[in-house]
C-alpha cells in the first residue's frame, strides 16, 4: 500500500518506525559502554531476553512504559516531547472558512495573507491570518476548541514572538475562540486574566477591522461562524 504523506495516520507510522529505531539504539549503547549484559537487563525489567534484543534492534511494538523500564535498567531515562512540525493545515482542521469570512469583513487598507510562515524553515508554524497596516500588524489565530489554557496561549504567544521577530516589529495577537458552551466553561476561570492580557474589546475589533483603521493591541474575541456569514453576505 502506499504511504500518503499527508495523512496524519501514514506519515505517524513512519515517524514512529524511526523513533523505535533510534530509541533502541540508545538503549544498546548504553547498555554496552555501561557493561551491563542483555540477560542482566532482561532480567532488571521484567521481560525476556529475546524480546530486548528485538526492541534494541528497533522492533517489538514495546510500550511507553516498558521502554521506560529499559531506560532506568541501563542507568538512563526516556523523555518524551511533543515539537512543532508541519501542523494542521486549515483546510485540515475545519478553520478556513472562519478565516476567509473573517478576511471578507475587512476594509480593503488592511492588507492580509492566510497560513503566512511565521519563521524560516525548519520552522513551519504558520499564521492562520496576518492583517497589516502601515503602522500595526496583527496575528489572527482562529481556535475551534480551547481544552489546555497555559499552553495554547503560550503556544500562540510563541508564535506571535516569531512572526514579530521575522517582521522586525511587534505584532498584536488576536485570539478568536468559537463560542461554545464547552470552551466557555474551559475559559471561565481564566476570564479575569484574559481580560487583563487581552485589553482589546471584541466590538473595538471588529470596527477597527471594518473600518482600516488599528486594533491597538492584543484581544480575545468570542466567535459565532453563522454570525460571520451573515456579516461577510451583508457586507458584500
Amino acid at each position: 500500500m502506499a504511504i500518503d504523506r499527508r495523512r496524519p495516520v501514514d506519515v505517524g507510522a513512519l515517524r514512529a518506525t524511526e523513533l523505535r529505531r533510534w530509541v533502541g539504539r540508545d538503549l544498546r549503547i548504553m547498555r554496552v559502554t555501561g557493561g551491563s549484559p542483555q540477560r542482566r537487563v532482561a532480567a532488571r525489567s521484567g521481560i525476556s531476553q529475546p524480546f530486548l534484543s528485538v526492541v534494541e534492534r528497533g522492533g517489538g511494538g514495546a510500550s511507553i512504559e516498558v521502554l521506560s523500564t529499559l531506560a532506568e535498567a541501563v542507568g538512563g531515562r526516556l523523555s518524551m516531547k511533543v515539537i512543532p512540525g508541519d501542523g494542521v493545515s486549515l483546510r485540515d482542521s475545519g478553520q478556513l472558512e472562519i478565516v476567509q469570512l473573517i478576511a471578507r469583513l475587512r476594509h480593503p487598507r488592511w492588507r492580509h495573507a492566510i497560513e503566512q510562515p511565521v519563521a524560516d524553515p525548519p520552522d513551519r508554524r504558520a499564521a492562520d491570518l496576518v492583517l497589516e497596516l502601515a503602522t500595526e500588524v496583527n496575528m489572527i489565530e482562529v481556535e475551534r476548541w480551547w481544552v489546555d489554557h497555559q499552553a495554547q496561549l503560550r503556544a500562540l504567544q510563541l508564535k506571535r514572538d516569531a512572526l514579530s521577530h521575522r517582521m522586525g516589529r511587534r505584532a498584536n495577537l488576536v485570539i478568536c475562540v468559537l463560542d461554545t458552551r464547552r470552551n466557555r466553561a474551559a475559559l471561565h476561570r481564566f476570564e479575569a486574566s484574559v481580560q487583563e492580557s487581552f485589553p482589546i474589546r471584541a466590538r473595538a475589533v471588529w470596527h477597527a477591522l471594518q473600518s482600516g483603521q488599528p486594533i491597538g493591541g492584543d484581544a480575545f474575541v468570542w466567535i459565532r461562524p453563522y454570525a460571520l456569514r451573515r456579516a461577510a453576505d451583508s457586507s458584500g
